[in-house]
């Protein structure tokens, strides 16, 4: 599902602005291994706030039902132009420590500062434009930061982890084949340790199988990867008609949640492909005359996957063979 298709996608010209009311924290080192869930109350340190709980919930009460009405803009930042492709700012920025890391299109970083909005670094990848042209969903929706890198897809297929401090790369790695498949990433990945991020491609709307991988945050190399079409899994193969599972889509576009008790990742998944492939009453049977018949798992299912493995814990199928493109967005 995409914010442009449904017709709410954001101009090409973005806004950044904070109001006077946001009080910015003193610069200090972190510890990579516990602000994810030990966020102070002034950092939003991951895309839900927390990567444990998704409230998206902020514990600073300066602003309240009292004072709301009195908010007046303390800076304003407008890169414009150039600078922001199509789509504008579609991102939950991450603030730590004083810097507010936003991702923006196409596939760029720039780092501010909270208190003035002033930029410090900006990252703007050089990428195919042919492949990213062709991509379904090339907008950026999303970054993680930890353990002093900030970590972003890129609509080609790559995943670059940057320098929290300057920006610099530190390194680059291609993990989809844009060029054959078309799909990218466009969400946030979640960042869970050292050892571990993870984030799934986008591209559900395209014969892709979809696929949710686990990332080494230190080099970039694929840890594990879980097919959303259910590749290598006879019960999710039984629910796809023929060999309808290696296009059936499912990209998963949004990051997830950690369950660090029982050590799994809890994330949703996309539509399937063809999209809006609606066949009447026996869409569910896989013997159904239609491109993709069957309730098609995992595709706009909630996962929970093992975070050694990507081993499938459990599932709930929100929409079994999703023909309205509903999804799963936990």
């Amino acid at each position: 599902m995409t914010l442009s298709r449904i017709g709410s996608a954001l101009g090409a010209a973005a806004t950044v602005a904070m109001v006077s009311a946001l009080v910015a924290s003193s610069a200090s080192a972190m510890d990579h291994g516990n602000e994810i869930v030990n966020c102070a109350d002034e950092n939003w340190c991951a895309y839900h706030r927390t990567v444990d709980k998704a409230w998206r919930y902020s514990p600073l009460n300066e602003i309240n039902k009292d004072n709301v009405g009195d908010l007046g803009v303390a800076w304003l930042f407008q890169p414009g132009g150039a600078d922001v492709g199509a789509g504008g700012l579609q991102s939950t920025p991450v603030v730590l420590d004083g810097g507010m890391y936003v991702a923006y299109n196409p596939s760029s970083v720039m780092k501010l500062d909270a208190a003035t909005g002033e930029r410090i670094w900006a990252y703007v990848p050089e990428m195919n434009e042919a492949v990213v042209a062709r991509s379904f969903f090339s907008h950026t929706r999303g970054l993680a930061v930890g353990g002093g890198r900030v970590y972003m897809g890129l609509a080609d297929g790559r995943i670059v982890a940057l320098n929290q401090e300057d920006g610099s790369v530190m390194w680059d790695q291609a993990i989809v084949d844009s060029a054959t498949i078309t799909a990218g990433f466009s969400g946030a990945a979640t960042y869970i340790s050292e050892d571990l991020m993870v984030i799934g491609q986008n591209g559900g709307e395209y014969p892709v199988e979809g696929r949710i991988f686990g990332i080494n945050p230190q080099d970039g190399s694929v840890v594990w990867t879980f097919y959303t079409t259910g590749r290598d899994d006879p019960a999710a193969l039984a629910t796809w008609g023929g060999d309808s599972w290696l296009y059936g889509g499912g990209g998963s576009w949004q990051p997830g949640t950690v369950d660090f008790a029982n050590n799994q990742i809890i994330i949703g998944t996309g539509n399937p492909n063809p999209d809006y492939d609606y066949c009447g009453a026996d869409c569910r049977d896989p013997n159904a005359d239609a491109h993709r018949p069957g309730d098609n798992l995992y595709t706009s299912s909630t996962v929970a996957l093992d975070l050694d493995t990507g081993a499938l814990n459990w599932y709930f199928q929100e929409a079994p063979s999703d023909p309205y493109d509903y999804d799963a967005a936990p």
